[in-house]
């Protein structure tokens, strides 16, 4: 079977999904160009949570001229609406979704779009790599920062990768472990079964195997239920966690403001 793999990040799961299948990472001085990894295996990242969803007549070109049957598209939760206290809703990725397939319907073309949702960004799942020995079984999604969450675990993970600067915390390549990383999310699946990030855990912990991608359209609706409601049950619920920096541990909570968590990223956790 022939996949397209579209990711809205320029590094994030595009890096991970690199990483994990053993190909080389993306340039991102090339713009989003279709790169060929193998003869089934086709892949676009950097085209925004917009981007990611639409087609035009190069993309269809190339997903007739090459027979590609699957169309995967790694999307992030973010709101279309650019509130921050709000995530992608399941009408919003089905009216999304739906668009796709209809593009390729006018065209007479038969593809399958598959979308994979990361709740709530590639930041989030990076986490994982970072779960202590006591935290194995923690749902980080259950961690929701009341004003910016995709912001509040991209600071976390600044600090726990010792970036100092959270814009370099983006570059996923240069701190990836595979090796742990896989460790970590095999622990956290064996003991948090209802994970909302349960597929993509697992495509992960398979290597981003195209066969071990089990999304369907009711199963990506399905987690984008799952995540919603997660999302709105703990927005305004204080959770408190401890942060294994590189200088030892700190207590924290969600409710602390991110001017005063960038403050501490600054000068090392």
């Amino acid at each position: 079977m022939k996949s397209l793999i579209r990711f809205e990040d320029a590094y994030g799961l595009a890096d991970i999904f690199c990483c994990m299948s053993g190909f080389p990472y993306l340039d991102r001085t090339q713009g989003n160009p279709i790169v060929e990894f193998t003869n089934e295996i086709f892949v676009q990242n950097a085209l925004s949570n917009i981007g990611c969803f639409a087609f035009d007549e190069n993309v269809e070109f190339f997903v007739k001229e090459r027979g590609i049957d699957r169309i995967i598209i790694v999307f992030d939760l973010d709101a279309p609406s650019g509130d921050k206290r709000k995530v992608l809703s399941v009408i919003e990725a089905q009216q999304k979704l739906a668009a796709c397939d209809n593009f390729f319907k006018r065209s007479g073309y038969s593809v399958d779009v598959v979308g994979v949702p990361v709740a709530y960004a590639a930041e989030t799942i990076m986490l994982y790599q970072y779960l202590g020995k006591k935290s194995l079984d923690l749902e980080i999604e259950s961690l929701v920062h009341k004003d910016d969450t995709n912001h509040f675990h991209l600071l976390l993970l600044t600090a726990l990768c010792d970036c100092k600067n959270y814009r370099k915390a983006k570059r996923v390549r240069d701190f990836i472990d595979k090796k742990l990383m896989v460790h970590k999310i095999q622990k956290n699946i064996e003991s948090n079964d209802k994970n909302i990030n349960k597929g993509l855990l697992e495509w992960i912990r398979n290597e981003c195997s195209m066969n071990s991608l089990t999304f369907d359209r009711q199963a990506t609706l399905t987690s984008l239920q799952s995540a919603n409601r997660l999302f709105y049950d703990k927005i305004d619920v204080k959770k408190a966690f401890t942060l294994a920096g590189k200088n030892g541990t700190i207590d924290l909570d969600t409710d602390i403001s991110l001017g005063e968590l960038e403050k501490l990223v600054k000068v090392g956790v």
